[in-house]
C-alpha cells in the first residue's frame, strides 16, 4: 500500500467517523440526516480505489494504524468535554494527594534513621538493630541513662579504682594476673578497712578487758 492509498483509507474512515457523529447530533436534535456518501460525488458512484478483499498482513497493519489515529483523534476531541475534565481533575487531585503523602512518609523515615542513629547505643543496649519509632528511641534513651548511672555508681566504687590500680601495679610487675590479683586485693583492704577498724577496736577493748 503506498501513502496515497494510505492517505485515502485514513481519509475515508476519518469521513466515516465524522458522519457518525453527525447523524447521531443530528438524531438528537430531530434533523433528517443527509449526510452524504463518502464513496458518492455529485450523485455519481465513486469507483474504488483499488480492490481490498486480497490484502497483506503489512496492508491490514497499517489500515489498523490509520484506524488507531483516527480513535486518538477521537479521543482528543473528547478531552473537552465537561465530564472528561471533571475526571480529569478529579485524578489530578488524587495523584497530587499521593505524592504529598508520599514524600511526606519518606521525611518522616529520614527523621526516624537519623534519630536512631544519634542513639544507637543505647538502642542496641536493648537489643534493637534498626531504626524504629522516635518515640521507642526516646524510652530506650531514657532507660539507658537510668542504667548507666547505676553502672557508674558501681564503677566508681569499683572498676575504676581497681583499673587505676593495675595501671600503677603495671608499671614495675610484668604478670597480668598478679596485677589484678594485687589490685583487688588493695582496693577489697579500703573498701573493708572500716570493717577492719571496727574489728581491731573490739579485739583491743577485748584484750584490755581481759588484761584487767
Amino acid at each position: 500500500m503506498d501513502e496515497n492509498e494510505r492517505l485515502s483509507i485514513h481519509s475515508q474512515v476519518q469521513q466515516k467517523l465524522n458522519d457518525e457523529k453527525r447523524k447521531a447530533m443530528n438524531q438528537l436534535a430531530g434533523v433528517p440526516d443527509e449526510t452524504p456518501s463518502p464513496f458518492v460525488e455529485n450523485g455519481k458512484q465513486l469507483p474504488p480505489t483499488k480492490n481490498y478483499t486480497d490484502i497483506s498482513d503489512a496492508s491490514v497493519h497499517q489500515i489498523k494504524e490509520v484506524v488507531g489515529d483516527a480513535f486518538t483523534a477521537g479521543a482528543i476531541g473528547q478531552m473537552n468535554e465537561p465530564t472528561v475534565q471533571i475526571g480529569i481533575k478529579q485524578n489530578a487531585q488524587k495523584a497530587i494527594k499521593t505524592e504529598v503523602n508520599r514524600i511526606g512518609n519518606r521525611l518522616a523515615k529520614d527523621e526516624q534513621d537519623a534519630v536512631y542513629d544519634a542513639n544507637a547505643e543505647a538502642c542496641k543496649d536493648y537489643g534493637i538493630n534498626k531504626a524504629v519509632p522516635t518515640w521507642q528511641v526516646k524510652l530506650m534513651k531514657a532507660g539507658d541513662a537510668v542504667w548507666f548511672c547505676i553502672y557508674w555508681v558501681f564503677g566508681t566504687l569499683v572498676i575504676c579504682p581497681i583499673n587505676v590500680f593495675a595501671k600503677g601495679l603495671r608499671a614495675f610487675i610484668k604478670r597480668g594476673w598478679v596485677v589484678v590479683a594485687l589490685a583487688v586485693l588493695i582496693w577489697l583492704l579500703i573498701v573493708l578497712s572500716p570493717l577492719i577498724g571496727i574489728w581491731i577496736s573490739k579485739l583491743v577493748a577485748w584484750g584490755s578487758a581481759a588484761g584487767a
